[in-house]
């Protein structure tokens, strides 16, 4: 099948065949633009759709299923990278005009023009018309200007070519016609003038560029460049040289990288940029980025991209700026000149000098320079051409910010899809289709950065015995990691090492320290406190190197920095090898202290309302780190919650458990109210494995209560009791009365949550009796107060809570606006709701939703709306409790909490069962059953059976509503409990037989 894109789109079948939709039209042309290379159905989606419909996905796959009716099954296949088209069998106009394109380049290269001229004639009269001109969307129309600039390069090297033959009258006709396409291409117009003027037509030459002249200044507003106005001035002076003479035309530039991926962008960006020769200053295009990062393939790809527009040669030079003896930029010249013809005997050995004559040589022509691997500034300038029919390439490791005017090109580490691809294309499909999770695993350890994940794919091709799974387990340790990532030439560690050894020592000794630190990312303060004084510099020179990067400011306006997780490794091989490791541990001790004494200042200012780190001595605050706000204290521990986590890891490996301890505890607040649970909960029982036995019994009081807290928040309810047991037996050792109010209310509230009310009255009398002796901190007894009233609520008798709750949130308001005081609030309205007081229990609500909204607890939130559902279905607004039930669900989900959607999904039966939709009622009702099934509490799971009896009755459904009784009865047997506590609501209540 032959299909069409330089022009209407084209697919080869019969003229009465189906057309192909402007949908389906476009999938297939970008498809057949990448041929052989996979697209992400996520890259479709978004070319396809502004705003994509949720639908977008089986409307693509309906799209691509489509091109293949219409074109063949075999067309398009399906892989993990994406969707790829196979042109075995097929032709495509344009792979065929790029072919002729590069045959013409290489024929150029080799001195036979007549080739070239042969070659590219054939390569525009594949052209019908504009580029992809029926196809739609903005991806078309600009590949359509892409594919057009490629069209314009291939007639003006037609022209070229013709020139150097002495075809000057055929040159003369056919640029008419190539300018009229392409207005403002200067050189074409310089082709223009050196054709007439060869021809002997000075006159024609001279009023063709006042033409020229006037459509610029009047259409652009700008005057011609130097180089065009340069030609008139030879043409005026009988100056032009005889063109078709023998010239050296280098062409210097390796092949293009096979293995090139996900540039395809970049290339065209930095593309651009070389091609704007009208300035008298000649464009430069610097591409920064680390080792590794492929900036050399990537300089070697847009040389190719752009070699059309420089005919008089496409220069290489490695400047070796990353090695410890880098190119001199006299020598460079030198050679620059003799590739360029010059007899070497000629050259000026004086520097000033060589560096004139190099400009010299370089006036007259169009040369493109690619200077790989830049040490500095003061290397690259005298290597500069001083035309604007010349460009430079640079690529470096530093950012070379003094060179000014020059375009800039960040070179990103490859996106997740487009390394994964450069993977399965190097080390095989059919290998990465088997095992698409570790392919994903093996370049996620590679960090993305192209080298690497080049030397992975290329070591699974030499050893094609290895399963990807296997490679993944090499590729996991620390110190493996960097032995494996090597093959041939290729060595990542190298890599790494060139740019290393180009540091200070200063620099050096700070990147190794940085190793030590195993956060995602940290603060300039963090850097400080690893080398014990000011920076003066060294972060900044690590950054201009790539070898450090930053990722931005964060909510409090911090920079924050990163390594690189190879680089990571390799500073952590060397900081073993040349640092003292005792002073390592200083570092490692001045970094946790650094967060440690963050953390407690911001901790105070958090609305939280707990009281675990109350008192606990605080380190000296980093010299370096900036002062916390108390609006963004929040914020602060947002941005800082990875790198405190570790810190903690931190201390525990370096025998510090008493500062992980402390960390811990004021992280607790913070984490409570922004509902990071499993964090809290896995720091928590680490933290306290670690502090056990280590005689800091003092800390162990403060961790055991939060640990208990922690667990409880992630439904770990069979914990509870031995938590508080633990924590009751080293309170009365202690003789702390306190802590030991503090372990009663726990061990009374473990009993309760698993619907042993029996038990947990005593616990819970005598933590209400204790908080009230003198010495006892006030803050106890509300929550001794709330946790006896919600006992009794649970037991179904609200009446005798009602007195409890009503003085626990008293007690509690006495603190201010905080989390404790939601929590009191909301067993209030529980209990309010219970006896039917609709209105009272709203007004409750209405004070702890303005609470919880005020300090971001989400977690309140969320219970605020299914409490809310509940008063509003005692009241029969139905309408209302739909909301807040949705509400609920949602926030469950997002929040992680079971216990809160157990509950929340139980109230949509609730509600349906209002509405008399019994069959409706039945799903969300067996969906909470088996969500408290797996928390393990049997009292609410006696609750829900008690529903699911109501409703299967409801339906006649009489032996299943008679099994679903019985497993209740057996439930509320076990736990000693009688129906009151099943507290059913009304509407459900009134229908139990």
């Amino acid at each position: 099948m032959d299909f069409g894109i330089l022009g209407p789109f084209t697919d080869g079948r019969p003229g009465d065949a189906a057309p192909l939709s402007g949908r389906q039209r476009l999938v297939l042309a970008v498809l057949l633009v990448n041929a052989g290379h996979p697209v992400p159905a996520s890259r479709l989606v978004d070319l396809l759709w502004s705003d994509p419909p949720g639908t977008a996905k089986a409307q693509l796959h309906n799209a691509v299923s489509a091109v293949r009716t219409a074109c063949g099954a075999d067309l398009v296949t399906t892989r993990p990278a994406g969707y790829v088209l196979d042109l075995d069998g097929h032709r495509l106009d344009l792979l065929e005009f790029r072919s002729l394109v590069t045959e013409a380049r290489d024929a150029t290269a080799r001195g036979d023009d007549d080739r070239a001229v042969t070659a590219l004639t054939g390569a525009l009269e594949l052209w019908r018309g504009p580029a992809l001109v029926d196809v739609p969307g903005d991806w078309a129309a600009a590949m359509g200007r892409t594919l057009g600039e490629e069209k314009a390069e291939a007639a003006q090297a037609r022209l070229e070519a013709m020139l150097a033959l002495g075809r000057f009258d055929a040159v003369a006709r056919d640029v008419v016609a190539a300018i009229a396409e392409d207005p403002y291409r200067e050189r074409l117009h310089e082709v223009h003038l050196l054709a007439l003027a060869a021809v002997g037509r000075k006159a024609d030459a001279l009023a063709a560029y006042r033409e020229t002249f006037r459509r610029f200044v009047d259409d652009l507003g700008i005057e011609p460049g130097q180089a065009l106005r340069e030609v008139e001035r030879r043409v005026l002076r009988d100056e032009v040289p005889v063109v078709g003479a023998a010239v050296r035309k280098p062409r210097q530039l390796p092949p293009r990288a096979a293995q090139l991926t996900g540039r395809d962008a970049l290339v065209a960006a930095i593309a651009d940029s070389l091609r704007r020769t009208t300035d008298a200053s000649p464009p430069v295009a610097v591409l920064v980025g680390p080792g590794g990062v492929g900036k050399t393939a990537l300089a070697v790809a847009v040389g190719h991209a752009v070699s059309a527009r420089f005919p008089d040669g496409q220069v290489f030079v490695d400047l070796r700026g990353a090695h410890p003896d880098p190119a001199d930029p006299h020598a460079v010249t030198g050679n620059v000149l003799r590739a360029l013809g010059v007899d070497g005997a000629t050259l000026p050995e004086d520097r000033d000098e060589r560096t004139a004559a190099y400009r010299s040589h370089l006036a007259d022509r169009a040369v493109l320079l690619v200077l790989d691997d830049a040490a500095s500034e003061e290397q690259v300038r005298p290597l500069l051409p001083g035309t604007g029919r010349c460009a430079t390439a640079v690529t470096s490791r530093r950012q070379l910010g003094a060179l000014l005017g020059a375009a800039r090109h960040q070179v990103p580490l490859l996106d997740r899809d487009d390394a994964l691809a450069l993977l399965t294309r190097i080390a095989g499909e059919d290998r990465a289709v088997a095992e698409p999770d570790a392919a994903r695993e093996v370049v996620r350890l590679c960090g993305n950065l192209p080298l690497a994940v080049c030397i992975a794919a290329a070591r699974l091709a030499i050893n094609p015995h290895w399963t990807f799974g296997e490679f993944r387990e090499r590729l996991a340790g620390e110190r493996a990691r960097l032995d494996e990532l090597v093959v041939g030439d290729l060595d990542v560690r190298a890599g790494i090492a060139l740019g290393y050894r180009a540091l200070d020592p200063g620099a050096r000794r700070l990147l190794r320290r940085l190793g030590l630190v195993a956060a995602p990312d940290w603060p300039r303060w963090v850097a400080e406190e690893l080398v014990g004084e000011p920076l003066r510099g060294l972060l900044d020179r690590l950054t201009e190197a790539h070898l450090v990067d930053t990722t931005g400011k964060d909510a409090v306006g911090q920079v924050r920095y990163r390594l690189h997780d190879l680089v990571a490794d390799f500073a952590r091989e060397r900081v073993a090898e040349e640092d003292d490791a005792g002073e390592c541990d200083e570092a490692v001790t001045r970094v946790v202290s650094g967060w440690l004494a963050l953390a407690a200042t911001a901790d105070e200012l958090v609305p939280h309302g707990t009281t675990y780190s109350a008192g606990l001595p605080v380190p000296r605050p980093p010299r370096a780190a900036p002062g916390i706000a108390g609006d963004l204290a929040v914020e602060w521990f947002e941005a800082e919650r990875h790198g405190v986590g570790v810190a903690v890891d931190e201390a525990l490996r370096s025998g510090r458990p008493d500062l992980a301890a402390r960390l811990a505890l004021h992280m607790s607040g913070f984490l409570t109210l922004r509902a990071h649970d499993h964090q809290r909960e896995d720091l928590f029982r680490r933290v306290v494995a670690e502090v056990r036995g280590r005689g800091l019994e003092a800390l162990l009081l403060r961790l055991l209560p939060a640990f208990y807290e922690a667990c409880s928040q992630v439904e770990l309810l069979t914990e509870l009791p031995a938590i508080a047991a633990e924590h009751l037996e080293l309170a009365r050792a202690s003789g702390d009365r306190g802590a030991e109010v503090m372990a009663l209310w726990q061990a009374g509230r473990a009993a309760r949550v698993l619907g042993r009310f029996a038990e947990a009255l005593p616990w819970l009398d005598q933590a209400v009796r204790l908080s009230r002796e003198p010495g006892v901190d006030p803050s106890l007894l509300a929550s001794a107060l709330a946790g006896l009233g919600n006992a009794h609520v649970d037991a179904g008798r609200p009446e005798l809570a009602l007195p409890f709750l009503e003085e626990a949130v008293a007690r509690a308001r006495e603190s201010g606006r905080s989390r404790e005081v939601t929590l009191k609030l909301y067993n209030l309205a529980v209990a309010l709701a219970d006896l039917g007081r609709w209105a009272e229990a709203d007004g409750v609500l209405a004070e702890m939703l303005g609470i919880t909204e005020e300090i971001g607890d989400d977690t309140g939130t969320a219970f605020v709306r299914a409490a809310s559902a509940q008063v509003a279905l005692g009241r029969g607004d139905l309408v209302a409790a739909a909301g807040h039930v949705d509400a609920a669900v949602r926030a469950g989900e997002l929040l992680g909490n079971e216990y809160l959607l157990a509950g929340a999904v139980r109230l949509r039966g609730d509600l349906h069962a209002a509405r008399g939709c019994w069959r409706e009622a039945v799903p969300p009702l067996v969906e909470s059953l088996e969500l408290w099934r797996r928390i393990d509490t049997p009292v609410e799971v006696a609750r829900t059976l008690a529903r699911l009896h109501v409703a299967h009755d409801a339906l006649g459904e009489t032996a299943t509503a008679s099994r679903h009784r019985d497993e209740c009865r057996r439930v509320l047997a076990e736990l000693t409990l009688d129906e009151d506590s099943l507290r059913l609501p009304p509407h459900l209540a009134a229908r139990r037989p």
